[in-house]
């Protein structure tokens, strides 16, 4: 490269992104290793993510535009402090085991998603499982533990997207198989709630294999009861917006989760049991034991993330 370019280079000026600007600000206020991790993990993933103009279709020029005026007015008015970071920490650890250790299965890919479906869409993650088609999830990550705000915050959209019909969309999301960036629409979508300290102890090297062990087991239980619950509440025909023909159709794409999920569920307790309490039982025997002991468990849970205890005291 000539001189002349290289000083052309050093002209272009480097555009920060939001996360940089919110770190640069309240990043003081982190502990040590928050700050580290912050920089080292969480912030190199948050510039991977999808971008508004790489999507393919050249038509949709004049929405994308709307798009990012929207997004940057909704952080222009976001209410942000150093709890934005924490929870971006707790994210991308929790994102990270559930890749790394295949809390949702061997064939599960986790997927960062676009800023603007992060904001817009309260679409954190989505897990992909390859096949013709392929199965989508959205995840939303939280750390509140307030049960009123997670109703209200985080419940409710997804209750009207049930009563719409048009359930979770993603909006500019780029494949782990394809590699292409599609629209998705009508998934399912569920939260995944753990409070600052769990992640903090999942980090811990002495406490993380059976932290890791209760982690895991947390966020199936989540996403079990709360399909549950979703299903429940979908095939109420006294529910808004309720159609018969469109009620089957909401559950169907629920009960692909709901099958999987429980399989895994049955084989994380069967080999927490066997590790815990030396103990090999078959997956019937799980199973039966659950049918007694899953309020005792959801206590247990509760006890250890007070996150997940609002979680689970909205979804039970």
């Amino acid at each position: 490269m000539s001189e002349d370019i290289k000083a052309d280079v050093k002209l272009v000026p480097t555009v920060k992104s939001f996360d940089q600007k919110v770190f640069e600000r309240f990043g003081g206020k982190l502990s040590e290793e928050e700050r580290e991790y912050f920089l080292r993990k969480a912030l190199p993933a948050l510039k991977t993510r999808p971008r508004l103009e790489d999507s393919p279709d050249v038509g949709m020029s004049g929405q994308i535009d709307q798009d990012r005026a929207d997004l940057l007015r909704k952080q222009a008015q976001a209410e942000i402090n150093v709890d934005y970071l924490r929870a971006k920490i707790v994210e991308n650890r929790l994102a990270g085991l559930m890749a790394e250790q295949k809390w949702l299965g061997q064939n599960a890919v986790v997927t960062e998603t676009s800023e603007f479906d992060d904001w817009l869409r309260g679409a954190d993650r989505v897990v992909e499982y390859q096949g013709e088609p392929p199965f989508r999830l959205i995840i939303d990550f939280t750390s509140e533990s307030d049960s009123h705000r997670l109703g209200d915050e985080k419940l409710r959209p997804i209750f009207h997207s049930i009563e719409t019909g048009l359930l979770g969309e993603v909006k500019y999301f780029r494949s782990a198989g394809d590699k292409k960036q599609h629209w998705l629409k009508k998934l399912p979508k569920v939260l995944i709630c753990f409070e600052p300290a769990t992640a903090r102890r999942l980090a811990d090297p002495k406490q993380a294999d059976l932290e890791n062990s209760w982690a895991k087991i947390t966020c199936l239980l989540e996403i079990k009861k709360q399909i549950e619950f979703f299903m429940k509440y979908n095939a109420n025909p006294a529910r808004r917006g309720y159609r018969a023909g469109l009620a089957e159709e909401i559950a169907e794409s629920y009960r692909h989760v709901l099958d999987l999920v429980k399989i895994i569920y049955l084989e994380t307790i069967g080999n927490f049991v066997e590790k815990v309490l030396k103990i090999k039982m078959p997956q019937s025997g799980v199973e039966a034991l659950l049918v007694k002991l899953e309020p005792m468990l959801i206590e247990k849970v509760s006890q250890r993330d007070r996150s997940a205890a609002a979680l689970l005291k909205l979804v039970s």
